[in-house]
């Protein structure tokens, strides 16, 4: 019964490198299957690398990322032995499990070359293994972050707009969901208004998410989980009714609903690349939430679309929340 790996690049490598010399695995094609666009492209990058180290042929399959469990899990479970490789969202570990070779002899006696032993708890023992072994090793374990535009938020005539209609000082940055619907009505001006002192030279958008069907519940569950303050459960603990239709499931649905008047057209089909693209190429959003990667390249963000832009300066912050019971 063949049973399939799931691992990074890295772990390719391990406890092979001694037989580099003599491509051990000449003529061998291995097939990847991982989540389509820039995940893909690290396999991409090494593929001369592993061919010429250990002879392996590299077969990269790009699924997207809402087909991704659908996809794998039937090739999986009709054991196609299709793919030899797969990337999986963590969760669906107790879906997959039961297909994958464990990994524990790869890393445990190996010395743990691989670091799995550095792994935070958090991804190591809860997203890697299962049953009390390992299946996975995590390929991509980032958090969440406010990123918005610090220098349009200190602007003084910015400020002084804001308070004169809001009746608050401008928040930098905002803590509240209720703070961000405020700044992304504020903020959304058409081309040819006034932002930050200058004319805009294109349509300017206070918020966005990565909205696409298939992807947007996590920006869904960052109102949910708040909302939801002090037990944010899917189901009731003692009955397991769905909570989906609470009435703190309802607000964090509106206040996704009511941000998308603030939104660029067409969010509803953006992924990561449109959001990126959107808010750090552009420069046409004021606030998004995304993975640490605009913290890593905040070197890349475009100035304002104004005629006199000031020089671009990215805010980041933790994921906004509610005000219950005074916290």
């Amino acid at each position: 019964m063949k049973k399939w790996f799931v691992l990074s690049l890295g772990l390719l490598l391990v406890g092979v490198g001694g037989l580099a010399a003599d491509k051990p695995f000449e003529g061998v094609t291995i097939t990847v299957a991982v989540h389509s666009g820039h995940h893909a492209t690290p396999w991409y990058m090494e593929a001369k690398n592993i061919k010429d180290l250990l002879g392996i042929t590299l077969n990269v399959v790009e699924i997207s990322p809402e087909e991704m469990y659908s996809r794998e899990l039937l090739e999986l479970s009709a054991r196609t032995g299709a793919f030899d490789i797969v990337q999986y969202n963590s969760a669906w570990i107790g879906d997959f499990e039961p297909y994958l070779v464990p990994l524990d002899d790869f890393i445990i006696k190996t010395g743990d070359d691989f670091a799995f032993g550095d792994y935070l708890p958090g991804f190591r023992d809860f997203h890697n293994m299962w049953g009390g072994k390992i299946y996975s090793v995590t390929l991509d374990g980032d958090t969440f972050l406010l990123y918005y535009r610090k220098d349009l938020f200190e602007n003084p005539e910015e400020r002084a707009a804001f308070k004169a209609k809001y009746g608050y000082d401008l928040p930098d940055p905002p803590k509240t969901w209720d703070q961000v619907v405020d700044l992304a009505e504020f903020f959304t001006r058409k081309k040819g208004e006034k932002l930050a002192g200058s004319v805009l030279t294109k349509d300017f958008y206070g918020y966005a998410d990565q909205a696409k069907r298939g992807r947007v519940y996590y920006w869904y569950l960052f109102r949910y989980i708040p909302y939801s303050a002090p037990n944010p459960h899917y189901f009731d603990p003692e009955t397991m009714e769905p909570l989906i239709n609470s009435s703190a499931a309802v607000a964090a649905l509106e206040n996704m609903k009511k941000l998308l008047e603030y939104s660029p057209p067409g969010v509803l089909g953006w992924e990561w690349d449109e959001l990126f693209n959107a808010a750090m190429k552009d420069g046409r959003v004021a606030m998004w939430i995304h993975w640490p990667d605009e913290g890593r390249r905040f070197s890349e963000l475009a100035p304002l679309p104004v005629e006199n832009p000031p020089t671009p300066k990215l805010g980041i912050a933790p994921i906004p929340g509610v005000i219950k019971d005074g916290k």
